[in-house]
């Protein structure tokens, strides 16, 4: 089936323009998000690489679930600065550098749309692992050109894959079509490349980082159990994307196959979180974009845009004055970007208490085997043990805790202070929405200023 977008001489013929429109819009994309807050997760995982580049020991200090890749990678992205506004730059950077390498080899409009589906997919939550996937993925996806090219698409595409063992989804599924056309399609140079990167980095990481494997992945395989309602949008484009995959032609039935990947990551995850679903709504535009499918391409965008950008909700009660903070809640967002829009340091190892709810709800199920319940039961121990020597040998000043009766994940009534708590000397000053707020002393009734 021919495409206007890719076949004859569509393909030959460059149309600068086009060319130049892409980097028009990628420099309109920095100036768009590049003072907005960032989304709690970056500005976490951000906040993770300032301090491990300050000597601080990734999954020892900075307690993290996800492998060690997207703390280099929001380096280099950030040249090394970690500030928000380079590091929104590289992602601008980056998406431009994969459209173009898309038009090179299969026309301008397609560049095109594969920009603007990169673009739409990410407005959820921009710079998330699974947009900077969506990002570094698709050159390799339809890798053309010489042996040495293709080289460098493997190793792009690694810098998106790495980073959560279920993208290995989005590009085994296409592998596994190809093969079965042709069996030495598994030795192409961008496969080879991909593959011995992955391989170099999952050694590289036992050998570096081996509290991540003794302690972090045995801790979010046993505790990190939870998650939300599937949104009903993201029903909507899950129909649309496995429709696109049913009407893909032999041409770009390798294509539909890692669209399909990326939604069966997004299932596989099992939080049903609508960041999540990146892969899959931008590899589904590319598709139908690709196909002609035009109406298809439509409902994903639109529905991508109704769920995006990012909402935050109110700023975190972070008073004036205050430059250390322990927050006590299962949400980043209740620390995060609040924490280092304000010049602050959240005290605690990490992001939030992710580990809590999924714990408490073993311990507190007397269902469950006593084993589990008891490796559940350690765990908050030996966290609990952390964050009180944390706050008596720091000069914490201020304890944030989420008090909602009804906290989200918790299957049971949970109580943060009463569980860690006392803390002698810190007394309850003030009550702001869902949080109590613990100091040694008094503190302003104003918030302190955020500036990204």
């Amino acid at each position: 089936m021919g495409s206007w977008m890719t076949d004859g001489a569509s393909v030959r013929r460059s149309v600068p323009w086009i060319k130049v429109l892409i980097l028009a819009f990628s420099i309109g994309l920095w100036m768009a998000f590049r003072h907005v807050a960032p989304v709690p997760d970056v500005a976490w995982l951000t906040e993770g690489a300032r301090r491990w580049m300050n000597g601080a020991r990734l999954f020892v200090d900075v307690r993290e679930v996800n492998p060690p890749l997207i703390f280099y990678e929001i380096v280099a992205l950030s040249a090394g600065t970690t500030a928000n506004q380079v590091f929104v730059a590289g992602v601008a950077v980056a998406t431009a550098v994969s459209s173009l390498w898309v038009a090179r080899h299969h026309g301008d409009m397609l560049g095109l749309g594969t920009f603007v589906s990169i673009v739409f997919a990410g407005l959820v939550e921009f710079g998330q692992r699974d947009h900077l996937l969506l990002v570094f993925v698709v050159p390799y996806l339809l890798a053309r050109g010489g042996r040495w090219e293709r080289v460098l698409m493997g190793f792009w595409a690694f810098f998106g894959v790495g980073l959560k063992p279920h993208f290995l989804l989005v590009v085994a599924l296409p592998a596994l079509v190809e093969v079965w056309r042709d069996r030495t399609s598994v030795f192409e140079p961008q496969k080879l490349a991909l593959a011995g990167a992955c391989v170099a980095y999952v050694i590289a990481a036992f050998l570096l980082y081996p509290a991540y494997f003794r302690e972090m992945v045995p801790l979010a395989r046993e505790t990190y159990t939870y998650g939300s309602a599937l949104p009903p949008f993201l029903l909507l484009e899950s129909v649309a994307v496995a429709g696109a995959v049913l009407l893909a032609d032999a041409e770009r039935r390798p294509f539909a196959a890692a669209a399909l990947g990326g939604l069966g990551s997004y299932y596989l995850q099992g939080r049903l979180w609508p960041y999540h679903f990146i892969p899959a709504a931008g590899l589904g535009m590319i598709l139908c974009f690709w196909q002609r499918r035009l109406a298809l391409w439509a409902v994903l965008l639109f529905a991508q845009a109704y769920l995006g950008p990012y909402r935050r909700g109110p700023q975190s009660p972070i008073p004036e004055g205050i430059t250390r903070v322990v927050v006590l809640s299962v949400h980043p967002s209740a620390a995060y970007p609040t924490v280092t829009g304000c010049g602050a340091t959240n005290e605690t190892p990490w992001g939030s208490l992710g580990w809590v709810p999924g714990s408490w709800n073993i311990v507190t199920d007397l269902n469950k085997p006593t084993a589990e319940r008891e490796r559940a039961w350690n765990v908050l121990v030996r966290e609990r043990a952390r964050l009180r020597r944390l706050v008596q040998t720091t000069d914490t000043q201020l304890i944030i805790a989420d008090i909602s009766p009804r906290k989200a994940y918790f299957e049971r009534p949970f109580d943060y202070m009463q569980f860690l708590g006392p803390f002698p000397g810190f007394k309850p000053v003030r009550r702001v929405g869902r949080f109590e707020l613990w100091a040694k002393g008094p503190v302003s009734t104003r918030l302190c200023k955020e500036r990204f």
